[in-house]
């Protein structure tokens, strides 16, 4: 599956505002089972760019989970929560290969 730079930093997007791997398949308008497939190959490009916006989201809310941990322990649970569930769907969807 070969995709233009512009699709492969959509794909980062989206993956940073944790939308699942079959959801952007249908946002950019992608086979569902290549897209997923892709996406399982850690040498691909998708892979690539789906683990970088996923990797933006995840640092950038650990730092702040971090800093407010003294603070707001419910806001951390709610956060680790939404991140396992995530984590779930991506799994779901590399299940299905």
């Amino acid at each position: 599956m070969d995709l233009s730079k512009e699709k492969l930093d959509e794909i980062s997007r989206l993956a940073e505002l944790l939308i699942s791997p079959s959801d952007i398949a249908i946002f950019i308008e992608a086979d569902q089972k290549d897209f997923i497939y892709e996406i399982s190959n850690q040498k691909s490009e998708i892979y690539k760019a789906f683990r970088k916006g996923y990797l933006i989201t995840l640092i950038s809310n650990r730092e702040s989970l971090f800093k407010n941990a003294e603070t707001d322990a419910d806001s951390n649970l709610e956060f680790t929560r939404i991140l396992e569930e995530y984590e779930s769907i991506i799994q779901s969807d590399l299940n299905r290969i």
